[in-house]
């Protein structure tokens, strides 16, 4: 699309990091993010889960919604939704190049060309803005205190979700470190939903918050049991018992498969009982049971399965893992092609080590997704084979693809950066 040229041409110039820029260019738009109620979501893993979660409720409850999130899995468009539907390629050209008409003016009162992410921010407050939206679930790209969506003055409601290393050179070495920078999202007495497991994360958010005088939800507070899988051979389904603020919730059904899809369904319940949105409770199940997130554990297809799952760091990883165990069992009564590729500039030899260390006895393939930032998949193939794991080194997504489908695996696992998951989905969907 010729829009997102122009888009990167303007990236190609921009300036210093910061919100100084993104403010004002939202004041020269007339501020378009005042038009509707926010629920900021950031965090390392589940946050785009969690967004699902909350879209789908708050549009079965009958509510105009707007999803702002990334990346995208086949387009630009993805990333800004209005209940189910994308943005328009028209209207996408048409407020982006509104939204960069104001570059030169930037540029003269010296604050620098507008960022991909901050016209793509800004694209959005104006869509939703022109399309009525009542509440729009507002993802945060990389951190969260300097973080183009952190624009909103006075949001309904904060959700932090799991922490973890993740963007280390912006965000610190250290879980707290990573924390801090995400929990600067709180807005002053705005409730905050916390969903990280780990005490030490829990505190520096209820530090941040306390600062601010906002109320904290913590998803570690509430009792949960009784998961169990429902396979009707077509579809799996997650459900589980809850106990929430004194409130019984039974037989909470999700189509999100793993344990950590409960957590980030938690964590959209307590955004909603906290923001004061009303929700009946048919809706919040039922929007519960419909909401998906493409390329998060997703099942393709049966006989042979095939998952893809966009885990593409340590955390995304280990629960992944987790969650192929719990549904297909002991690894060795089943043949298993496990197909990997990542980014270079990602923690990979970490991640391939939990792999292998977790698959020893199961065939791989290494491949590589589109870009620059890919890791060769020889340097991946070589890593397997030192842990002396079975591995052939196949450079093209493509080619990968198509000799992990030609096999007569039991199951074929594809892991890693969330653009070859985009790349390998939309391979699997052209066979239909």
């Amino acid at each position: 699309m010729d829009i997102i040229d122009r888009i990167f041409e303007v990236n190609s110039k921009k300036g210093a990091p910061g919100l100084a820029r993104i403010g004002r260019l939202l004041d020269l738009m007339g501020n378009p993010e005042r038009n509707f109620g926010v629920i900021h979501v950031a965090g390392t893993n589940g946050k785009g889960s969690t967004s699902h979660f909350l879209r789908s409720v708050l549009v079965e409850a009958g509510y105009r919604t707007g999803m702002f999130t990334s990346p995208h899995i086949n387009s630009y468009n993805e990333r800004f939704q209005v209940n189910y539907g994308m943005i328009s390629d028209e209207d996408f050209e048409r407020i982006a190049d509104y939204v960069m008409s104001f570059r030169d003016i930037l540029e003269d009162e010296g604050y620098g060309y507008p960022s991909l992410f901050e016209i793509l921010t800004a694209t959005a407050y104006q869509y939703f803005a022109e399309q009525g939206v009542e509440y729009m679930i507002s993802e945060v790209g990389i951190g969260g205190r300097i973080d183009s969506t952190n624009t909103v003055e006075k949001p309904v409601c904060c959700v932090i979700t799991q922490i973890g290393l993740d963007h280390t050179e912006l965000l610190g070495n250290t879980l707290e470190e990573v924390a801090s920078e995400k929990a600067g999202i709180i807005k002053c007495g705005v409730p905050v939903i916390t969903s990280s497991i780990e005490e030490s994360v829990e505190t520096v958010i209820r530090a941040k918050a306390h600062e601010k005088a906002a109320r904290v939800l913590s998803v570690n507070d509430i009792e949960y049991s009784n998961a169990r899988y429902n396979d009707s051979g077509e579809k799996l389904m997650l459900s589980f018992d809850a106990l929430i603020e004194g409130e019984e919730y039974k037989a909470i059904t999700l189509s999100m498969l793993g344990e950590h899809q409960i957590r980030n369904a938690l964590a959209a319940i307590l955004c909603i009982r906290a923001s004061g949105i009303t929700v009946s409770k048919d809706s919040l199940y039922e929007g519960l049971r419909k909401a998906v997130n493409p390329g998060r554990f997703e099942i393709l297809g049966r006989k042979p399965d095939f998952v893809i799952d966009g885990a593409h760091n340590d955390n995304g990883i280990k629960a992944s893992i987790k969650t192929f165990r719990q549904i297909f069992g002991n690894v060795n009564n089943k043949r298993i092609i496990i197909l990997f590729g990542c980014f270079k500039d990602k923690d990979f030899r970490g991640m391939i080590n939990e792999v292998a260390d977790e698959f020893r006895g199961c065939s791989f393939i290494a491949t590589e997704p589109e870009g620059d930032r890919a890791l060769d998949s020889d340097i991946i193939s070589r890593i397997l084979e030192e842990k002396e794991c079975e591995c052939i080194s196949i450079h093209n997504s493509l080619d990968a693809y198509h000799e992990a489908s030609e096999s007569f695996a039991d199951v074929i696992y594809v892991l890693g950066s969330i653009y070859l998951i985009s790349e390998i989905r939309n391979y699997k969907r052209k066979e239909f």
